[in-house]
């Protein structure tokens, strides 16, 4: 549980104060709005991994449950409000990269069926956050392109 308490409180790093009515404030209070989502989904998040890990599951570890972690978390702080449709499409690229690349370490066991019904929403919230129409994808999921899980 330390490691995933540790992999997600990075999270809290860059909402100390309540931002000012400025153009750049106003910036800071929607980059905080997307990071909420993610910050929202942590409990969820981290007592999904406990349960698998205390199962015990093949696959989950603290170690690998945490890389995950750390992924979603480096794929939220790339999302900023306003971004390109493409360049949130790159940076959920490189987040599914990613997630391949520890799930191909255990054979494809550690994200599957429940954890792609846990982590699509929040990542498809993150993007529609960052400005990407969701509308314009099949069943509103931009996630299908990349996703293997």
């Amino acid at each position: 549980m330390l490691v995933l308490i540790a992999a997600f409180s990075l999270l809290g790093a860059g909402a100390t104060s309540e931002p000012s009515n400025t153009l750049a404030g106003e910036q800071i209070a929607e980059e905080v709005v997307v990071m909420d989502i993610l910050r929202k989904a942590q409990p969820r998040i981290a007592a999904h991994w406990t349960s698998c890990i205390e199962w015990p599951l093949e696959g989950f570890s603290y170690e690998r449950t945490a890389r995950v972690d750390r992924a979603l978390v480096a794929y939220f702080e790339e999302l900023k409000p306003g971004m390109a449709r493409n360049d949130i499409l790159s940076a959920m690229q490189r987040l599914f990269a990613r997630l391949d690349e520890i799930n191909h370490e255990v054979e494809d066991r550690i994200l599957e069926t429940d954890e792609r019904e846990l982590l699509v929403p929040i990542i498809r919230d993150g993007a529609a956050a960052a400005g990407l129409n969701l509308d314009e994808f099949p069943d509103g999921d931009p996630t299908l392109e990349y996703r293997n899980f």
